[in-house]
């Protein structure tokens, strides 16, 4: 049995699925078994990269459906798939440096911890015909050297690229939440960190890749910002109403600070943008 469940979601992706299968292969740990979940899209060029894989040495099952069924369902097949006692989500459009599964694994190795995260690089790309070429890459904003409750709920601080996750949380957690198009890493590390603490790895060895929005290749943050407002507002509702019908103080009640929080931090910036704005115009 394999030590790491690595669970690729796709859909009519094949440019990213070969780079995928590239960045897998640069892996120095290689205890893993790679589940691809092809969600809906055509299968000829996925059993492709699956035999390209599996000549290369690797161990490759692939979970095709005809239909859709979304990223989060999509998560929770090929995650229910393998049995590995550490499962982390590589979607195809996302890479790793080559150190990312040995760290995340090694420190694991420490049983205070459910979960890893490493530190990202923000890569913005764009696809000319067969080409992926990048644009520029910073070091992301998901670079935080602790992870607690109350941070996480005000935003998410890590995207999924980042974390590789013990099974046991994942099936306590009760998995991914199927009925989310957006926001449902977020959700999910919530109730993953009600469980356990995750240690941070303070290395950039996740890259989470970003695209240009209402081209075909956009992935959700920038091609569905409206959508990610409205269902962060609902993700916010939803736990409030949770401690409202208990009585009990939890997420909800982190949530609602943290939302009270961001509104006065908003508010203050813009009172000291408007503060400026007025001295300068004075000064004409």
């Amino acid at each position: 049995m394999a030590q790491v469940d690595i669970v690729t979601r796709t859909k009519n992706r094949p440019l990213f699925m070969k780079r995928c299968l590239a960045d897998l292969q640069k892996q120095n740990f290689r205890d893993f078994h790679w589940i691809i979940v092809n969600d809906g899209g055509d299968p000829k060029p996925v059993e492709d990269i699956v035999a390209q894989a599996k000549s290369a040495g690797l161990d490759v099952e692939l979970l095709s459906f005809t239909e859709s069924n979304g990223m989060e369902a999509a998560g929770n097949k090929g995650a229910r798939a393998g049995n590995a006692p550490f499962i982390t989500i590589h979607d195809d459009d996302d890479t790793w440096d080559p150190r990312f599964l040995s760290s995340t694994f090694e420190a694991l190795k420490n049983e205070n911890y459910i979960g890893a995260v490493s530190w990202s690089t923000e890569c913005s790309e764009r696809v000319e015909g067969e080409d992926i070429v990048e644009t520029s890459r910073r070091r992301s904003e998901y670079c935080p050297d602790a992870i607690d409750l109350a941070g996480l709920s005000m935003r998410n601080r890590f995207p999924p690229i980042a974390f590789l996750f013990k099974r046991t949380a994942y099936e306590a957690a009760g998995g991914f939440e199927e009925s989310l198009d957006v926001l449902g890493d977020w959700d999910f590390n919530l109730r993953m960190l009600m469980l356990g603490d995750f240690v941070v790895i303070r290395e950039e060895l996740a890259r989470y890749h970003i695209r240009e929005a209402g081209s075909q290749n956009a992935n959700s943050v920038t091609d569905q910002n409206f959508r990610h407002v409205q269902m962060t507002a609902n993700l916010r509702n939803k736990y409030i109403r949770k401690d409202m019908e208990t009585g009990r103080f939890g997420l909800g009640s982190m949530m609602a600070s943290a939302a009270m929080i961001e509104d006065a931090a908003a508010r203050a910036s813009y009172s000291q943008r408007f503060k400026r704005l007025r001295r300068q115009i004075l000064k004409q």
